[in-house]
């Protein structure tokens, strides 16, 4: 989870891709969990198994929350609801451009790079 939080800032920072801003918000509240379950662990050893299912439980329901909240927004800046543009600036050619890098290597080798086209 770490490894996908840092991912994410260095594609917004760096490759300037839009993403909703809940996106965002599911990731880091998804991170803070594991860093309150992990303080708890001490105090809940006799339970402590209940604490890690429960506690995975609600991250796994935070990662459903934060992908749905990702597909609301397609590559080529027309989101499900109709309207146009990638954002509130409206920088759906540069998310595509980026988007169209990154699946580049992907389409070559996928068995299914149909699937894969915008």
């Amino acid at each position: 989870m770490f490894v996908q939080a840092t991912l994410g800032v260095i594609l917004v920072n760096k490759y300037k891709f839009e993403f909703p801003k809940f996106h965002a918000f599911y990731g880091f509240v998804a991170i803070i969990t594991v860093a309150i379950i992990y303080s708890y662990r001490t105090q809940m050893r006799h339970r402590l198994y209940l604490l890690y299912g429960l506690g995975s439980l609600f991250i796994m329901g935070l990662g459903i929350r934060a992908v749905l909240q990702l597909t609301l927004l397609r590559p080529h800046g027309r989101r499900i609801d109709g309207k146009r543009g990638g954002g509130p600036r409206g920088h759906s050619g540069r998310a595509r451009r980026n988007l169209d890098v990154f699946l580049t290597p992907i389409r070559r080798y996928s068995p299914h790079p149909r699937r894969l086209a915008a």
